[in-house]
């Protein structure tokens, strides 16, 4: 725009369009040293928006392992509860009330078995983690 601008400043002869072209050639400038502002100025924002919309997905992702991560430690802890409840001297403390224990019937224990037969991760044949010979 602005080299057509120049041209018709240096031509011979103007039409009456080239005149009216040329009497704004320092608004078209500024025109144009405005549009390269706002280009800069978007050019700025788009890579902020990108940052934090990397950093969002960043903290997302963190936040669902960190709740993955405690899930699963719940469960660890509850397994290693109910395994602890199966020792002998475990199951006669519930059974009576004692030694803190509250007292529970041979049906919740059962109960509780079942629910650690359910948490209980089952190996149907080699494991991905098993050392090959």
């Amino acid at each position: 725009m602005q080299a057509k601008l120049d041209s018709y400043k240096e031509a011979k002869t103007k039409s009456k369009e080239q005149l009216e072209a040329i009497s704004k050639y320092d608004e078209v400038l500024q025109q144009l040293e405005l549009s390269r502002e706002y280009v800069k100025q978007f050019t700025i924002i788009c890579a902020e928006t990108d940052k934090l919309r990397k950093r969002a997905a960043k903290k997302e992702a963190l936040e669902k392992t960190t709740g993955e991560t405690s899930k699963i430690k719940q469960v660890l802890v509850i397994q290693d509860i109910l395994q602890n409840m199966g020792t002998e001297q475990a199951r006669e403390d519930f059974l009576h009330g004692q030694n803190g224990a509250a007292q529970l019937t041979d049906g919740d224990l059962k109960c509780l078995d079942d629910l650690y037969v359910e948490l209980t991760l089952k190996h149907d044949g080699p494991t991905p983690f098993s050392v090959r010979t």
